[in-house]
């Protein structure tokens, strides 16, 4: 290369930097220039930062340290740029970041400058140099009035602050005395780890200080050689203090420190004082959890509630839940009144214990609890557990008492999860009318959507268990959700739902009360049988009573028999004199059931000057409305009635068929007389004495019995023979009364009772039961044959005397041993020949016996 190109070169080269230094001298100046106008000018600065924000500004932090030793420290504050000069030299502490916070910086950083030399050994140093160049003093005085609570090491502080002071902490025991929180703050956590006599007092001072950081500084870093008067401050704050933070400081260091002295006693703490040692009670500490458990009782509800809590967050409510044990109830009442206690002050995630497994005292326990309170969403896992025990273990009766008590809390205040729980029980017990009887009354109606389908499905299915409890139910539920398939049912073709459908149907659309539907219930009144009619006829009376007259007027008037006898029939239960006219016309209604009907109110309303115009009705082509005629003249039982009957069966010219409708209203009849007559009839050859049977053994209360059981004691032959018919005929329902009457009464009526008994076969039944391979069911019959002293009874006992339970071989022996008299003989001489080969054995072996104990 030529002397004259490279001189080229160097000359384009020179010019460039000299370009670019004119450049930067023309850049730097207008920017000088710009900060400065938005230094001087404010409203100038927000158009500065939108080309300099900070961000940006911080990257020519050289350049703004030289302006601020220029122009102050209003640069770095005013542009924004100190914050991140701050926050860099915390993240990566460096002697220039440090001494740019604390050199260039406005004061309100110089605490973060301090708190950075104070953790980096190798920025102290600095640190050390900025606060001899400031004056100690005034140094120290800025750090305590920019700080802000910040935490630090007051140990570290004090071993930099000490030699800077000459170990003379004068100044900041001033500081203490200083109005702002902060400043005293800083001093305490230098004074405290003074061991000069003024630092120590000051420090005791500040037990007492307005603010709680300091007090609870204090409470954690403070140390004395006086012990006891430390752990009485300490005690103090924590029964004292309002600050919660101070209180748990102070429980703290008493727990770390001072174990040895601290002995809470329940007795001695009252009021707030009792309030604060109880929000703060040592976890696990088996004196304080006693102290919690006195206080569980408390009438205070704000003492009441940290003891739970606290007993809670120890595991002891779930093991006083999960411990209750039905077997015994001393301890299940004992600890459900202490979870009530616990329940009142909204302590309840205890019972989030309970599970499929539990035992069911835990389960009952849990049921009462949230059937009075206790967070809701808690129901819906309670019931799965419960109804799963109730589906596994196949529980008692004793056991019930879970289950209603659940559904109880369900009803009351069960959530949507908790109602699903219960849909689902419904539905799986569709067939168990003993589950469904406590389960349906339950349903609350706030479950309306949920509930209804199920429930309208059931009222469709025939063979459904519970269909009154059913009704009850869906009465409560919105009509507007009933109505539609009440109405599908009743006006459907009659083929879809059966009879017993329609009536419940019927029964809930009256019982609904709904004026509006006044008149289709009174057109498919005939769907009710007759009991049912007249029981319905009590929901008639509670509509309106005009109203009521006016449709049943009109549906009087109709060709419709059906229609009019089952108005006819709810008339006398409502006193409805109303139609008095028509029903007596209705004595001559070409329909049958017209004529029934009238016929059972007039004698209802007590019309009884047409006795003989209804005794006409005896003579009715019509044999059911003989009968019906018959029936309800014996259930009217006043003596005219009673004695047309008998006078039409002493009548020798009377038809067999009213004279049978004559029995059967005797029979229908609750009169001793009516009674009497019967059984006189009975006692002669007449020819219609199957009849007077099946009339008598309608008679089947208590009081007929007994007239029944009196006249076969002093019968004929021929009438025992019919009246042992008559007791057949009622078979198992007057064997009960039999029984009763067998127990209340003397022995006067025993033998004659037992007589019936072994003509209906009861006895025989019984000494089957001897041979039955339960012992108890072996003893219990053996038992009440020894009792009954009969024949029949004997005959059976002594079969039982080789029985292989030595029990029952004594209970037969002791038997036997009263029939050691005259009438006992008797009944052995009987026994002794009879046709059964082993009966006669065992009985000269009981013969054999008796000898031997009169021989004794």
């Amino acid at each position: 290369m030529t002397p004259q190109i490279i001189f080229i070169s160097i000359s384009a080269v020179a010019g460039l930097i000299i370009i670019a230094l004119i450049t930067g001298i023309i850049l730097e100046t207008q920017f000088r220039k710009k900060l400065k106008k938005a230094l001087d000018r404010p409203e100038a600065m927000d158009a500065f930062r939108e080309s300099w924000p900070p961000s940006k500004l911080v990257k020519h932090s050289l350049r703004m340290e030289r302006l601020a030793k220029i122009w102050g420290k209003s640069v770095i504050s005013d542009t924004g740029i100190a914050p991140l000069w701050a926050d860099k030299m915390e993240t990566r502490p460096t002697k220039r970041a440090l001494k740019r916070v604390l050199y260039h910086s406005p004061k309100v950083f110089v605490c973060r400058a301090f708190l950075t030399g104070l953790k980096n050994k190798r920025l102290t140093p600095v640190l050390t140099t900025w606060i001899n160049e400031t004056g100690p003093e005034q140094a120290l005085r800025q750090i305590s009035q920019s700080c802000r609570g910040e935490a630090f090491d007051g140990t570290e502080a004090h071993k930099l602050i000490s030699p800077l002071l000459a170990d003379n902490l004068d100044p900041i025991i001033e500081f203490t005395g200083a109005s702002e929180w902060y400043t005293r703050y800083f001093a305490y956590k230098v004074l405290l780890h003074d061991q000069d006599k003024r630092s120590k007092r000051a420090a005791w001072d500040g037990f007492f200080d307005t603010h709680p950081l300091i007090r609870n500084t204090l409470a954690i870093e403070f140390s004395s050689d006086e012990r006891n008067k430390l752990y009485t401050q300490l005690w103090e704050l924590l029964l004292e203090d309002p600050s919660f933070e101070v209180r748990k400081s102070s429980k703290m260091r008493i727990l770390q420190d001072f174990a040895d002295l601290h002995t809470p006693s329940e007795k001695k703490l009252t009021g707030t004082p009792a309030l604060r040692f109880l929000q703060l009670l040592e976890d696990g500490s088996p004196d304080e959890i006693n102290i919690a458990m006195e206080f569980l009782s408390s009438t205070d509800l704000e003492l009441r509630f940290p003891a739970a809590s606290f007993l809670e967050r120890n595991g002891i409510l779930e093991k006083l839940l999960l411990t209750s044990t039905m077997e015994d109830r001393v301890v299940l009442e004992r600890n459900l009144s202490m979870l009530k206690m616990a329940l009142e002050v909204n302590v309840s995630s205890f019972l989030k214990k309970i599970g499929s497994n539990s035992t069911p005292g835990a389960l009952l326990t849990a049921a009462k609890l949230l059937n009075q309170g206790g967070d809701r969403k808690m129901l819906a896992p309670l019931a799965e557990a419960i109804f799963s025990f109730f589906e596994k273990e196949k529980p008692g009766p004793e056991y019930i008492e879970i289950y209603t008590t659940l559904l109880s809390g369900i009803k009351k205040r069960g959530n949507d999860a908790a109602l699903q729980q219960m849909f689902n029980e419904i539905k799986s017990r569709r067939n168990q009318e003993p589950f469904l009887e406590l389960l349906l009354p339950a349903i609350p109606t706030r479950g309306d959507s949920l509930f209804i389908p199920l429930l309208i499905d059931f009222l469709k299915t025939d063979e459904f268990p519970s269909r009154e409890t059913l009704i009850t139910t869906l009465v409560k539920m919105p009509a507007e959700l009933i109505l539609p398939n009440i109405f599908e049912i009743l006006d459907g073709n009659r083929a879809d739902y059966s009879h017993t459908i329609r009536i419940s149907c019927l029964r809930l659309l009256g019982r609904l009360k709904l004026p509006y539907c006044l008149q289709c219930i009174l057109e498919y009144l005939p769907i009710l049988p007759r009991e049912e009619a007249l029981e319905f006829a009590e929901i008639l009376n509670e509509y309106p009573r005009e109203e009521f007259e006016k449709k049943a007027a009109a549906l009087f008037k109709t060709t419709d028999g059906q229609i009019r006898a089952a108005l006819i029939r709810v008339l006398p239960p409502i006193e409805n004199r109303t139609f008095i006219k028509e029903i007596r016309n209705a004595l001559k209604d070409a329909d049958p059931d017209v004529r029934i009907a009238a016929i059972e109110a007039l004698l209802s309303f007590g019309e009884i000057r047409l006795l003989n115009q209804e005794t006409s009705m005896l003579r009715d082509p019509v044999e059911r409305v003989r009968l019906a005629t018959a029936r309800v003249i014996g259930e009217y039982g006043v003596p005219a009635a009673l004695t047309v009957l008998e006078d039409i069966l002493k009548d020798e010219n009377e038809t067999r068929p009213v004279i049978k409708a004559a029995i059967a209203g005797l029979g229908a009849s609750a009169t001793p007389e009516s009674l009497n007559l019967l059984i006189g009839m009975l006692d002669q050859d007449l020819p219609y004495t199957q009849e007077i049977i099946a009339a008598l053994s309608e008679r089947q209360s208590k009081k007929d019995l007994m007239q029944l059981i009196e006249n076969f004691r002093g019968g004929s032959p021929a009438l025992k023979d019919h009246l042992i018919e008559v007791f057949k005929t009622q078979e198992k329902n007057a064997e009960p009364a039999l029984l009763k009457l067998l127990e209340e009464q003397d022995d006067s009526l025993k033998a004659y009772i037992a007589e019936i008994l072994h003509g209906t076969g009861y006895i025989g039944k019984t000494i089957r039961k001897l041979s039955h391979r339960e012992i108890k069911i072996r003893k219990q019959a053996a038992i009440w044959l020894s009792s009954l002293e009969s024949t029949a009874s004997y005959r059976g006992l002594v079969l039982a005397a080789r029985d292989p339970d030595q029990e029952i071989r004594v209970l037969v022996v002791k038997a036997l041993e009263r029939l050691n008299n005259p009438e006992g003989s008797e009944i052995l001489e009987a026994l002794k020949n009879d046709p059964d080969r082993r009966i006669r054995k065992y009985t000269l072996w009981a013969m054999e016996r008796l000898k031997a104990l009169a021989l004794e």
